[in-house]
């Protein structure tokens, strides 16, 4: 694997997809 730096937009993309997966699981889905 490459280091955090160099796969920065991959970090950047799947933090985004957890948020959203965690965000999503909560119960007040007023953002969508």
């Amino acid at each position: 694997m490459l280091t955090i730096i160099e796969n920065l937009p991959a970090a950047i993309a799947v933090s985004g997809l957890v948020l959203r997966l965690y965000l999503g699981s909560k119960p007040t889905k007023d953002v969508e």
